[in-house]
């Protein structure tokens, strides 16, 4: 006994092919940007927690720097009385 044939399916159409391939590639495509989009999003939102912290280091490094300088300075000064204070004594003992 012979089954009953189920019909053929007729082969799709050239451009309805093409068309599913196209609506799978943009769904593809949009599923890949939301989640781009929603990196960027939390990138965006740890980037404005840090932004802050940023500005106070960076307004702490200008005050050491401005620190560094002056004691650098004083630094220079003393070694400067140092060699004078040294010089004097070196004559003051060769006078002895």
């Amino acid at each position: 006994m012979n089954s009953p044939k189920k019909p053929s399916k007729e082969p799709s159409l050239p451009f309805l092919d093409e068309s599913r391939r196209t609506n799978v590639l943009m769904e593809q495509m949009l599923s890949k940007f939301d989640t781009f989009g929603e990196s960027l999003s939390a990138v965006r939102e740890r980037v404005e927690r840090i932004e802050p912290k940023i500005d106070k280091l960076t307004e702490s490094v200008d005050v050491f720097q401005s620190a560094v300088r002056t004691h650098t300075d004083v630094i220079r000064a003393m070694q400067t009385d140092l060699k004078s204070i040294t010089q004097r004594l070196e004559v003051v003992e060769a006078k002895a």
